[in-house]
Formats: C-alpha cells, structure tokens, sequence
C-alpha cells in the first residue's frame, strides 16, 4: 500500500513537472539552467525534448546522450549522437569537442574530458573516463601514486524510500591513480582492499563494492567463478546420487521379483495341493470299488467250486453204484456155475 501510494505521489509530482515546462517555441529563462538540489540532474524551463536557448526560447535539442532518451514518442526523430572526439553536454544543445586537461567541465562528466593517449595505465575502468575525471567541474588526470597527497570530492544524493523515507547516498570521488584510493582522514592515497577486506565505503574496495557487512565484495553482475574443487564436490555428488538411485532402483526392483516369486510360489503350491486332495480322493473312491470287485470275484468263486465239487460227489456216488452192481452181477455168476 505505501509502494503504492509512493509510485502514485512521484507519477504526479512527475505530471506537475511536465505540465508546467515549456514547449518548442515559447519563452523560457536561461538563468534556471540548473541541477538538482537532490538528484544533480540538469533541468530547466523547457521539456525533455527542447533546451533553453541563449535567446530566452525553447528550441529543439541538438544532440542526446543517451541510446535512449527520455520524452520522446516513437513518431518523433530523436536528436543525433556526438562522433567520436565531441561530447553532448549537459543541456543537449550540440556537439563539443572534447576538453582538454585544465578546461572547464559538468558534474561527474568524465567524457566531457580528453582522455591521455599514451597513459595505458591509468585506465581504472568506469571509475574514469581512461585516466582522466572531471574532478570539481575541471578536467584533470588521476594519476596520484601511492603516499601522496590528495582531495576527495564527496556529492551528496537524496533518495527516498516507498514509504517516503528520505536517506542519502555520498559519491567520493579522487585523483589517486587505480587501486589506490584517497583517504579523507589523512589526505593520502591508500591501496584498495581485495575481496574480503574491511571496508566503510565503496572506494577503498578494488571492486568498488562495499556490502552491508563492511567487507569488499564482487560487485553486483559479476560472473559466477566456480573452482575446481567445487566442480570436483558436485561430480561426486552427482556420481554418488546417481550411485545411490541405481542401488534403490535395484532394490526395490529385486524386492518386487521377490514378491512376485512368492506370489507364484504360493499359487502353484495351492494349485499342487488341490491336484494332490483330487488325486487322493480319487485314488480313494477306485480303492474302494476295487475292493467290492474283489469280494464279489470271492464269492463267484466258491460257487465254482461248490459246483464242481458237488458233481464230483455225484460222479463219485455213480461209480460206487456201478461197482456194486459189478459186485452182485460176479456173485450171482458164481452160483450159478
């Protein structure tokens, strides 16, 4: 809610601004080219897309300095950019040539200045513009060494938080040549602190980045550099993980056969027990009828063989009638004669 309410206050004290410049043609006062009070951004009567000319009227602007500037709707042609050698100042009234050492220059308008060039050395990346700063609105080289006396230039910046807090940003800035940097306790120029060292402001850092810790830290962007070790770290880590996933996977692979090995196992050994209770009933029922085939083969038997023996008995009984009739016929011969 208060971002919000903040985000609407700026957007209307933007519109305020706006709708109170003037426009290409109408009159306007030379004498209000100024900077901020907070910011240190050029303004003046005219709008974004016109400056305050000599004569008191807003006229076009004559060059930008930004790939992009602000203002501009897409059908309007945007101001050209300064070749190489010149500079677009502040009020974006034309092209200057670059100003030599000792001339005159803008607020922290580094590229306003010539550089050296046969000074490879003091290049100090974005810090100058190739060894050379615009050091209190003058062009001079950084090129103070190492125990030697120095200035700093300290610009205070207003900001202001979401919730309408208002706080300060100091920009120091010196003329201590690279890696060194300008004490203001002692006036001296001083080495700047690697990564990791103590630090109270961004300029004693060589990264030019002192975090909330008061420690030199790689400044935000910076490229991540990953060490050997730690390449060496994740590989084994990443070896041991796939490691650990084949030997689970494995596992709980073999686990499952043997589940299933146990499933069948006790399928077959139910399906064996009920073939062998069938198998034995039915051996019982054929033992059973094999039996009763067995008693009846009995008593067919004995008939037979009554059979036989009572015609054996007859047979028997005939002969001995028949002998004694051959007995009674041989007496009754023997009378006779």
């Amino acid at each position: 809610m208060k971002l919000s309410l903040a985000l609407l206050l700026l957007g209307s004290s933007v519109y305020a601004q706006d709708s109170t410049k003037r426009h290409k043609g109408e009159p306007c006062d030379p004498t209000r080219n100024r900077l901020n009070a907070e910011t240190h951004k050029f303004t003046s009567d005219c709008d974004a897309m016109t400056f305050c000319s000599s004569g008191g009227v807003c006229q076009p602007k004559g060059c930008r300095r930004d790939e992009f500037p602000f203002g501009y709707d897409s059908e309007v042609p945007l101001p050209l950019v300064c070749a190489r050698g010149q500079f677009c100042p502040d009020e974006e009234d034309k092209c200057l040539p670059l100003a030599s050492p000792g001339s005159a220059c803008q607020l922290n308008r580094d590229n306003q200045c010539q550089p050296p060039s046969d000074r490879p050395e003091l290049e100090d990346g974005d810090l100058t513009n190739r060894g050379v700063i615009c050091f209190k609105y003058t062009c001079q080289y950084a090129n103070i060494t190492l125990g030697q006396s120095c200035e700093a230039e300290n610009t205070i910046y207003v900001g202001y938080t979401s919730g309408g807090k208002e706080y300060y940003n100091i920009i120091s800035r010196d003329r201590c040549a690279p890696k060194l940097w300008c004490n203001d306790q002692t006036s001296v120029c001083e080495p700047k602190g690697a990564v990791g060292s103590a630090c109270s402001t961004h300029k004693q850092c060589e990264t030019y980045t002192c975090n909330t810790n008061k420690f030199c830290a790689e400044p935000p962007g910076t490229p991540l550099r990953i060490r050997v070790w730690q390449y060496m770290v994740t590989g084994a880590g990443i070896t041991f993980l796939m490691v650990a996933m084949s030997i689970a996977l494995f596992m709980n692979h073999k686990r499952s056969r043997a589940k299933r090995l146990r499933e069948i196992h006790a399928y077959f050994k139910e399906q064996t027990s009920y073939r062998n209770s069938i198998i034995s009933m039915h051996t019982n029922a054929h033992s059973q009828f094999s039996i009763y085939s067995d008693t009846s083969s009995c008593h067919g038997s004995f008939a037979q063989f009554g059979a036989a023996a009572e015609e054996n008995l007859e047979e028997d009984e005939d002969d001995d009638r028949r002998g004694l009739l051959e007995q009674r016929r041989r007496s009754h011969r023997d009378d006779e004669l």
